[in-house]
């Protein structure tokens, strides 16, 4: 039994992650589209073999909307293409039918990094496809079923929506654009694009509404102090920058504190102030701190008493803490 990884078993684990991660996203640079003889081989082999049905109908769909409106459109109740929904049982026989031959103690060993990296959204497959992949590599899989399954989702599907006489295939975005941590980015235009011209908004990796990108220029101070959604004022804070947003509000930094937590991490806040003072809250100003998400690097503008003067005392009024208390071995 296979209990810890060589050296050239961890580079082949390495290899292994990116070779799947780069075959999705040099499809959308290329513009490639899903590898047709690729998908129908695969699309066939499932039906007639695993389900032991017809090869269905296969319909190809420029985007997500796209193949949703296609569906809506053929569902009738004489050509109705949705009676019985395939596709949990055919991933589950493969994949449980591999599953038994990976011991736990190296399935945790690894599992963390592929997880990390080697899966994309709706394309959930490549991350336990490219999992079991390195397995087979190393010659602990042996399984021709997984072979057959694994060239199937090389052919670069974005999503597939299978009933039982016909399959209606999503193809890959033509453009995405992400942030420095990997995560769905875009503050001046979409951040995921389909051949159809459907378009995708997102934010450090949260979905917003396009209006937040497409017309930041009529973003306007009550807009902005009346949007009770934290993710769409933070957005609009990406989008607008600090100085646009202090500019907006008329706000100005009025203290900066840097906080040293627990684990070594160091935070810095701020306490912005608007130089108006307003009759809604007692004729007093608006107050933030401003922080940010250490996992997704996303700014935050907390709304805290205009009484404060400390940016630090400001940030843990808004906790169970004290400031003096305010320090934490682990942050998310």
């Amino acid at each position: 039994m296979l209990k810890e990884l060589t050296d050239k078993q961890k580079e082949i684990m390495y290899q292994t992650r990116d070779e799947w991660i780069n075959l999705f996203f040099d499809n959308v640079k290329n513009q490639k589209g899903i590898d047709k003889p690729l998908f129908e081989a695969g699309i066939s082999w499932v039906y007639t073999e695993i389900l032991k049905k017809a090869s269905p109908k296969i319909v190809y769909c420029d985007s997500w909307a796209n193949c949703l409106l296609t569906i809506a459109t053929l569902k009738d109740e004489e050509q109705s293409p949705c009676n019985v929904s395939v596709g949990d049982s055919v991933r589950d026989s493969v994949r449980d039918s591999v599953r038994a031959s990976v011991g736990d103690s190296v399935w945790y060993s690894v599992k963390q990094l592929f997880n990390q990296c080697s899966y994309y959204g709706d394309i959930s497959d490549f991350g336990w496809v490219a999992h079991y992949d390195f397995f087979s590599r190393i010659g602990i899989v042996k399984n021709k079923n997984f072979e057959k399954y694994k060239s199937f989702i090389k052919s670069c599907t974005f999503a597939i929506y299978p009933y039982e006489n016909c399959v209606f295939a999503v193809q890959p975005p033509i453009y995405i654009e992400r942030n420095a941590a990997g995560r769905l980015h875009s503050t001046t235009a979409a951040a995921v694009k389909f051949r159809d011209g459907t378009s995708y908004h997102f934010i450090n990796g949260r979905s917003i509404p396009a209006w937040v990108v497409e017309k930041k220029d009529t973003i306007t101070k009550e807009m902005f102090l009346n949007e009770r959604n934290a993710e769409i004022k933070g957005a609009m804070y990406a989008v607008l920058g600090q100085q646009g947003i202090m500019n907006l509000l008329g706000a100005e930094v009025v203290d900066i504190k840097q906080i040293a937590h627990a684990n070594g991490e160091k935070e810095t806040v701020e306490l912005l102030k608007t130089c108006d003072t307003f009759p809604e809250i007692d004729n007093q100003p608006f107050a933030w701190v401003k922080v940010i998400c250490p996992s997704t690097g996303t700014n935050y503008l907390l709304g805290v008493e205009p009484s404060h003067t400390d940016a630090k005392a400001a940030l843990a009024s808004l906790s169970m803490f004290t400031e003096n208390e305010y320090s934490f071995n682990y942050r998310t």
